[in-house]
This record gives structure tokens, sequence and C-alpha cells, in this order.
């Protein structure tokens, strides 16, 4: 049973004791739970009031030149836009991160270079949000460019995700060599640690291989991508986006094909029987099953009428 309450309290406890006090000591532990109370209140689903505790932080601490506070504030100030973003307040959530990257960029990130890595990720993310592509892209260049030569995996994750993002705008704006150059090196990084930017760079690769009609290199990426699905559990939306993508553009029957020859088969049920109905196959699945293949067929439809309005245009 979790006690929110009670830990929110606690927080506000430790403010309240130690809120007058000027102790080196002390004023790290007010704004490390200034921070937790925030997260907390995230987890109450109470925006409103974890943005309170986040720029309590910031003002009160802003000016310090304490390592602890530094860092303290970067990361309410982290917190804040990913809070706000959350609530689709994309210009202010780019506000706050746009001053973590001010910060940042007056002092060594050698000592917590995830944080900083992570912190110009998330800013490319809030750009593409807010539609400013190149802006987008720049920004997670600047994580390749700063933190590609770093050994630490927690980092490595970041320059890989940085990667994947580019080649996915690339792909979306047209520029398919591009993509399949930037999706590939992002295939030839370190190993196998990630396989969810693995499946995604292979089914990226393979959208923008299609599109030159190599239809045999195509489909190799997507039998790769398939290989590595079950290893991930949960697919998130850009992996079930690019599969429906692919769906539509190397045709229902192959896909179908293709997913039933492979480990996923199962974990893809819902996507299959989409495409059995698209093929005008009947099959016996759980009701529950069909109830997400319909879905996917209404996507389908949405799709297809996209890519019909953008042919048009």
């Amino acid at each position: 049973l979790y006690r929110w309450g009670d830990a929110v309290a606690t927080g506000n406890e430790v403010v309240r004791l130690c809120g007058g006090t000027e102790s080196p000591t002390l004023l790290p532990l007010i704004a490390a739970a200034l921070i937790a109370k925030g997260g907390i209140l995230i987890l109450m689903d109470r925006p409103q009031d974890a943005l309170a505790a986040f720029d309590e932080v910031v003002s009160r601490f802003r000016s310090s030149d304490e390592p602890a506070l530094l860092s303290a504030v970067e990361t309410a100030l982290s917190a804040m836009g990913t809070t706000l973003v959350a609530q689709c307040r994309f210009e202010e959530a780019l506000a706050a991160q746009d001053e973590v990257m001010r910060r940042l960029a007056t002092r060594d990130t050698r000592g917590d270079p995830e944080f900083a890595a992570a912190a110009f990720f998330d800013r490319g993310n809030t750009l593409l949000a807010l539609n400013r592509r190149e802006a987008a892209s720049n920004a997670w260049e600047d994580v390749i460019n700063r933190f590609e030569a770093s050994e630490e995996p927690g980092v490595s994750y970041w320059v890989s995700s940085a990667r994947l993002k580019i080649a996915s705008v690339e792909l979306s704006g047209g520029n398919y060599p591009e993509s399949i150059e930037t999706a590939s090196r992002v295939l030839a990084q370190r190993g196998l640690e990630w396989p969810e930017h693995h499946s995604l760079a292979h089914l990226v690769r393979a959208l923008a291989l299609l599109e030159f009609s190599n239809s045999s290199a195509c489909e190799q990426d997507v039998a790769e991508a398939l290989t590595l699905l079950p290893s991930l559990g949960t697919l998130s939306g850009e992996i079930l986006d690019a599969l429906k993508r692919l769906c539509l553009n190397l045709g229902p029957e192959r896909m179908l094909e293709l997913i039933t020859a492979s480990p996923s088969r199962t974990l893809l049920l819902p996507l299959a029987t989409s495409l059995e109905r698209e093929l005008g196959i009947e099959s016996q699945v759980p009701r529950e099953v069909e109830d997400v293949a319909k879905d996917i067929q209404r996507d389908f439809a949405k799709l297809r009428k996209a890519t019909a309005m953008a042919q048009n245009s």
C-alpha cells in the first residue's frame, strides 16, 4: 500500500523544520525533500502542486554556486520540463529545458554525464512537439557530438536514442538515404544492449528501403525486428506505428507471412488478426484480440487517408 499523502506530509515537515536555515549541510536536504515531494505529487496526479514544489527549489537556490544545490536546481528544472510536457505546455517546458542547457554550459558535466545527455535529448523531443524539426535534430546532434565518446552505458543509451530520433525525422521528411545511414549507425553502435532501439532502427530502415523499391532488404530488416520484439515485453507506440505503416507499404499479405513465420506471432496476434480481416480471412480469436484488431483496422484507414492527402497536396 502506497501512502503518498504521508510521504508528502513528511516532506513538508522537513521543509518546515529546516526552512529558515542557511546551513550548507541542511540546504541540500531541503532541496532534495522538495524534489521528492514533487515526484510524489506527480504520482498522486497533482501536477500543479508538483510544479510548485519544483519551482520552490529553483526560486530558492537558483543563485547558489554550491555543487549539490546546482545539481538540485537542474534536477528541479528538468522535472518541471517533463511535467509541463505531459500537460502539453511545450513552450513553458522548453523555457525550463533551455535554462538547464544554459546552466550545464557553464560547468563541467563529467560528474553526471547521463543527466546532461538526457537533458539535451528531452529538449529535442520538446522542439519536435512544437514542430521545430530542424532545431530538434540539432538538439539530438548535440547529444551525439558531446557524448558519443563516453563508455558509460547510461550515456550511450541517450546517444543511441538521439540517433534513432534523427533517423525517424529524416524518414518522415523524405530524406531516405540519410535515414538509412543513421538507422544503420544505431544498429552498429555497441551490442544489443537496447533491443528496443535495434528493433525500431530495423523498422525505420525497412520503411526507408522500401521507398527505393528494395523490398528484399526491407523484408530482411522486418524479419530482424520481428526476431527482437519478444524480448521487449511491451511495444512502444513508435514500434507499433512503424509496423502499421509497413503493413500498408509492404502489403498486408506479405506482412502477415513475415509475422506468422517469426517469433513475434503470438505477441502480434492482434496485428496479424487485423491483417487477416483486411485479406478477408476469418479466424477464431479471443474477443479482446478481435477488439484490438478492429482498432488497428481503423488506424489503417486513417493512414491510407493521410497518405492519399499527402500525395494529392
